[in-house]
């Protein structure tokens, strides 16, 4: 998923909303979105701050506010996701990440890190549009085209269910996800036909 850079702006604008946002967690630190937007703020200026000395320091903030918001929600599907996003953008970090998680957080495997994160992130929470497009499209980048298929279409399932999230028309973010999915069946079904021809 792609960070919204307008909401970060310049870097003097990134200091002032990191300082905003830490007083709001200093005030309430049990409550999630302030470390989800420090999470966000880091990661964001790890990827697009040039100055490769405060690069170090920007990486490892944003991983130990992910870690926080772990440790705090371990059920919340989300949190997975931006872990998952942090070790695929910074694969050199990956031992130490998994040596910094929490025992029992995620189930013994043999997979690779990012896809054990999105894939418990998806179990968490399979009526996740986000989680089934990010599980799907780490599939596509490691030429798995039928296991991303497979999942965004068990995603469907849950686009109408009674009860389950049902769409308000305000929910202009759950409806663009929900096109992106079935754009991306359409795409990969048509890259598997090919490739049987």
């Amino acid at each position: 998923m792609e960070f919204q850079s307008d909401w970060f702006g310049t870097r003097d604008n990134q200091k002032l909303n990191a300082e905003t946002i830490l007083f709001y967690h200093q005030l309430n630190p049990n409550h999630p979105s302030p470390l989800l937007r420090l999470t966000e703020l880091y990661h964001y200026q790890a990827l697009h701050d040039p100055d490769s000395q405060q690069k170090q320091k920007i990486i490892n903030k944003a991983f130990d506010y992910t870690l926080q918001m772990l440790q705090q929600s371990p059920t919340y599907s989300r949190y997975y996701l931006k872990m998952a996003q942090l070790v695929q953008n910074f694969p050199d970090h990956e031992n130490e990440i998994r040596l910094k998680m929490i025992p029992d957080l995620l189930p013994p495997s043999d997979e690779p890190f990012a896809e054990q994160l999105l894939k418990h992130a998806h179990r968490l929470d399979p009526t996740s549009e986000m989680a089934s497009i990010d599980l799907a499209l780490y599939y596509q980048r490691h030429q798995h085209p039928q296991k991303a298929l497979q999942v965004l279409k068990q995603s469907t399932r849950w686009f109408n269910t009674p009860g389950i999230r049902s769409l308000s028309p305000q929910d202009e973010s759950r409806q663009r996800y929900q096109r992106m999915i079935k754009q991306h069946i359409q795409v990969l079904e048509k890259q598997l036909s090919q490739s049987h021809d």
